[in-house]
């Protein structure tokens, strides 16, 4: 079975249906009880958890518990202490493949995201996303107490402190705390 716009070949017309997806930005599988949608059942399920706080994935090792068998898999490393996705260049090593792709970067100097409005690129889309409120101007972290918002959910908590009036950072050598851990370095 042959995409017709990519020429990717699939085994089963299923395959090519779902690939098609890709394509066509269709999301066919769509949420009861919230707007998300996606493209495949099995994704579905998984958002389902989400709702309903099912963990259905449990660790043998310990009371840890998840929605997917590849989080549950990735969890048994800590127990194990096994990081099967080795670099080719150093001796790092990861549990995650994700992990090891960014690590590649350092070597090869990739930035693989771009920004649409500036010259600045970098390793991960998080990253990314966050520039570009350089740009937007948003802030998407809302104080639930008062008007203020910013852009790092870091600078949330630091905030939420103004609120609370605490001060989880301790100075090692006197009794001083603080709420920003910077302040600790003066």
């Amino acid at each position: 079975f042959q995409c017709g716009r990519c020429n990717l070949t699939f085994t089963q017309a299923g395959h090519l249906k779902r690939h098609s997806y890709s394509h066509t930005g269709e999301k066919p599988f769509q949420c009861g009880s919230c707007d998300y949608s996606c493209t495949t059942a099995d994704t579905l399920k998984t958002h389902s958890y989400t709702h309903t706080g099912e963990k259905p994935y449990q660790c043998d090792s310990c009371d840890y518990s998840c929605t997917t068998a590849g989080h549950l898999k990735t969890h048994s490393y800590t127990h194990t202490g096994e990081k099967p996705y080795q670099c080719g260049s150093c001796d790092f090593s990861s549990t995650q493949a994700g992990t090891l792709k960014r690590h590649s970067y350092t070597h090869t100097g990739e930035k693989p995201y771009q920004c649409g409005s500036c010259d600045y690129s970098c390793t991960q889309a998080g990253n990314l996303k966050k520039h570009s409120y350089t740009h937007t101007g948003e802030k998407p972290y809302q104080c639930g107490s008062c008007d203020f918002s910013c852009t790092t959910a870091h600078h949330l908590k630091t905030h939420s402190f103004t609120h609370t009036g605490e001060k989880p950072f301790q100075c090692g050598s006197c009794d001083y705390s603080t709420a920003e851990a910077s302040k600790l370095k003066r």
